[in-house]
């Protein structure tokens, strides 16, 4: 980590964030706002599974750089890039991590944010393009948050109803150890922010 970053807060946009820049969607002004804090209160981190997802209007990417371009776009081309699990046929080699996640967290997240898909793709799922579509985003935005967590990442910001339903937000903020925000609320968050805020 360079010199002066480690007293900043570990702050994780997911995919939402960046489209809402990329498409200058109204949330996207309360991010611009967190990113004028960049250096001086925060470190600003992007989950690598980002690149997994689908790039509008394109499709999936067939490379990594496709992705690492459309951070650059929306300026995010500084930010500190967090590699997800391998997951085969969904990420890319060099941009990921080769192992089992022995904590477990992979497995608990899932089941709190897709009780109803299977983690694993099997085969009736695969013969199904819809199926496999929301199989893939489920893993997209489970390791999206994995990535957080493993970086012990204090704020994961996201526009997504899903990761803030009411029998989810705080078991996930839980075994995160974190806070989960919405764009519109994470700067009363830092404002008002002390090291025992997610306790």
């Amino acid at each position: 980590m360079p010199d002066g970053e480690a007293d900043l807060l570990r702050v994780t946009l997911d995919t939402n964030c960046i489209i809402a820049l990329e498409e200058a969607r109204p949330l996207s002004t309360d991010l611009k706002n967190l990113l004028e804090l960049r250096g001086s209160k925060v470190r600003i981190q992007v989950s690598a599974m980002g690149a997994s997802e689908k790039q509008a209007p394109n499709g999936w990417a067939d490379n990594f750089s496709v992705f690492t371009d459309k951070l650059a776009n929306v300026g995010l081309q500084d930010s500190v890039l967090l590699w997800p699990l391998r997951v085969w046929g969904i990420t890319f080699h060099g941009a990921d991590l080769w192992g089992e996640d022995e904590s477990g967290l992979d497995d608990e997240l899932h089941r709190i944010l897709f009780p109803r898909i299977p983690k694993e793709l099997d085969l009736p799922m695969q013969a199904d393009a819809a199926a496999v579509g929301k199989w893939r985003n489920a893993r997209c935005d489970v390791q999206s948050l994995w990535c957080h967590a493993q970086s012990e990442g204090a704020i994961f910001v996201t526009s997504d109803g899903n990761f803030h339903k009411e029998t989810k937000h705080s078991r996930l903020e839980s075994l995160c150890k974190c806070l989960i925000r919405r764009p519109e609320t994470v700067l009363e968050t830092i404002a008002s922010w002390t090291p025992t805020s997610f306790l």
